[in-house]
């Protein structure tokens, strides 16, 4: 065999090590913006989840996310008005803060920060390991009118370093590296004379008073 295969073998053999002492995908999140069905019709509303998982050390989450206040409203599950989001459990359970939560339905913007509190506010210094989609945020949505691949998306503008929706660290406030997938939706016409809570609203008929007239006179 020739000796100059050797170092060649030995750099291959190391390599295919290293490599499988690696995770696949570590190091790499993900993270989406999901719902039940995305085809719908005006007056729907949906129930709306960013999920995350495979984030090693996550701390903090910071996020944007943007849609068309022409076509959606932010609501809550019953249709009123709402300002805020709901946190999800992806500390699992750790004491975290709330850093902002807002939605600015005027124009379609939603901001959310969260972190876990530090060991001298009752938490700890060391962040988690998610590996399993777990919850950011959820929020509900109301289709006000058609469209088609109306776009629930992060906002890339929230971290424009970055160009990023959404940013993750971990407890040495490093960012965590993540791929998003955003949210499509088609939105249908609603039900003939308007969605009323799923029921389909009908006219009151107006009836001439010659007709009643006519029909005690057959008696």
């Amino acid at each position: 065999m020739n000796n100059r295969r050797f170092p060649l073998i030995i750099v291959l053999t190391v390599l295919l090590i290293c490599l499988g002492a690696v995770p696949a995908g570590a190091g790499t999140g993900a993270v989406q913006i999901e719902t039940g069905a995305t085809n719908i019709k005006v007056g729907d509303i949906i129930a709306v989840s960013v999920m995350a998982s495979n984030l090693t050390d996550l701390y903090s989450i910071d996020m944007g996310i943007m849609f068309d206040p022409a076509k959606l409203q932010a609501v809550d599950a019953s249709g009123n008005p709402v300002t805020a989001v709901t946190p999800g459990n992806i500390f699992n359970g750790l004491p975290a803060s709330v850093i902002w939560n807002t939605i600015d339905d005027t124009n379609g913007k939603i901001i959310y920060g969260c972190r876990i509190l530090t060991s001298l506010e009752g938490g700890q210094d060391a962040g988690i390991d998610v590996t399993t989609p777990q919850t950011v945020a959820t929020f509900y949505l109301k289709a006000v009118a058609e469209g088609s691949g109306v776009q629930v998306e992060f906002d890339p503008s929230f971290a424009a370093a970055e160009g990023q929706g959404i940013l993750f660290s971990d407890s040495g406030t490093d960012n965590i590296s993540s791929g998003s997938t955003n949210l499509n939706l088609n939105i249908a016409a609603g039900l003939p004379g308007g969605s009323t809570g799923g029921k389909e609203s009908f006219p009151i008929l107006s009836v001439p008073p010659s007709y009643f007239e006519q029909w005690s006179s057959s008696f």
